[in-house]
């Protein structure tokens, strides 16, 4: 008989599944993710069934951990509370052995479903770490098999591509509509290079690409324009016409041999010029040349302002934060405090929340370059799934203070869980140690 990890802090919802399963399954069953870890030291389950959302650590750190331990992928069944939960968890989680439930879920649905996925595991277990389902293009093991040997021995150009505003398809449609987009965006994506090149899927609506197709800046603007052209015409045969959600392309690209031969730099070399395409309005590209040089695309100053302006005027792009330096957060700090304090006993437009993230490197001998490294990573990740209105500054090398204004308790870790999930997607959680503290800020003396 099949044994099935069962894992939820709720005790009532714990025990109700419990009761759906344990005349089918052997059950190891757990009220935190600490527990269960625990009781898989000595019996390894066949599936996990797991809350998303835990007050110890989340139940993708703890599938993370226990696959780590194994060795092994296993297929897995989140339940979550509802259907924003769901899309988040769908975004990071596209392979083939993994399910969302949202509670309370009907036996029926619950035993299909497991059935399901005991039936296919042998089929996707090999197969879902190296190609996406999706879009069919390379994913994990398939991209480190494959884009270091490109990048060590031909000359052509390495690109990430994101998908701007596509969070919103996903928030406003669905992950059904947005699943839609992002299979229709990779077919645009192929449709412009050749067959031969190599097209990865690194995130929910991030990619990777190395061509030989392009090896001269005028070549990667004419692919960013026709992707983007593409890209306009196509969503609106998807969203019914609508173009309220402005979808474009974002492409940081690095040139190859001439900024290096090694992958794993020349992908940070990219990062960074995909931040600079961020920075000055989206829609566009930059390309890395070398170290230490960023060059921004020509550009016409009429048409930057109608696109700057057209971007300042959209409401609906609330995913990043405000990341300052210690004396300028200060500044920040205090004025809001003061406007915070005449609210904060009226109603909860009045409440801020202060989290403290603190990186704590897994190997103390961890190169102190990689590590600076990889709490760049994790700024650059946590300003990103913030709110225009929130606050993020660097208060030691390690550690990251955010301000969460008009921001009601119950959302906190909701915040928390969602950069500890985004940065679980990067890979380098099993490097490091995410921990955090929060608590509510007090204005009381402001006012």
């Amino acid at each position: 008989m099949a044994i099935i990890l069962l894992v939820d802090d709720e005790s009532s919802k714990l025990e109700q599944t419990k009761q759906m399963l344990e005349e089918s399954y052997d059950l190891l069953c757990a009220a935190s993710a600490r527990e269960a870890l625990s009781a898989c030291e000595s019996v390894k389950p066949d599936l996990v069934i797991t809350d998303f959302m835990m007050l110890d650590i989340t139940g993708f750190e703890m599938l993370q951990i226990l696959q780590d331990f194994y060795m092994e992928k296993f297929p897995v069944i989140f339940m979550t509370e509802d259907s924003t939960e769901e899309a988040d968890g769908r975004e990071y989680f596209h392979s083939g052995n993994v399910e969302f439930l949202t509670k309370p879920v009907e036996q029926s649905l619950l035993l299909d479903t497991i059935a399901d996925l005991m039936s296919h595991r042998d089929d996707i277990e090999e197969a879902e770490i190296t190609i996406d389902k999706l879009t069919g293009f390379l994913y994990e093991t398939g991209i480190t098999e494959h884009f270091p040997a490109a990048c060590a021995g031909k000359q052509g150009t390495l690109m990430i591509v994101d998908l701007d505003s596509f969070k919103l398809i996903n928030d406003l449609y669905g992950y059904e509509v947005g699943d839609n987009v992002l299979g229709n965006f990779a077919d645009i994506l192929k449709n412009n290079l050749k067959d031969d090149d190599l097209f990865g899927r690194v995130g929910g609506d991030e990619f990777i690409i190395f061509t030989t197709d392009i090896i001269t800046e005028g070549e990667l603007a004419d692919f960013t324009n026709r992707v983007n052209k593409q890209l306009v015409i196509r969503s609106r045969e998807l969203l019914s016409g609508e173009r309220m959600i402005p979808l474009g392309v974002s492409i940081g690209a690095v040139f190859v041999p001439k900024s290096g031969t090694n992958y794993d730099e020349l992908y940070i070399l990219a990062e960074k010029a995909l931040e600079m395409v961020k920075q000055n309005g989206k829609h566009g590209y930059v390309v890395h040349h070398e170290v230490g040089k960023i060059d921004v695309f020509d550009s016409d100053p009429e048409e930057d302002m109608r696109r700057l302006s057209h971007i300042l005027e959209q409401n609906n792009d609330s995913d990043t934060a405000l990341w300052l330096n210690q004396d300028d957060f200060s500044s920040v700090y205090r004025f809001l405090s003061r406007f915070l304090a005449r609210y904060q006993d009226e109603n909860a437009y009045g409440k801020a929340y202060k989290v403290l993230f603190t990186i704590i490197p897994n190997d103390e001998n961890m190169d102190g370059e990689r590590f600076e490294e990889i709490v760049r990573r994790f700024g650059d990740t946590a300003v990103k799934q913030l709110r225009k209105s929130d606050l993020m500054m660097q208060s030691k090398n390690n550690q990251f203070l955010l301000l969460l204004p008009v921001l009601d308790e119950k959302y906190v870790n909701v915040v928390i869980q969602r950069i500890k999930l985004r940065f679980f997607r990067s890979g380098l959680m099993s490097e490091v140690s995410i921990l955090h503290t929060e608590e509510l800020a007090d204005f009381s003396n402001h006012r």
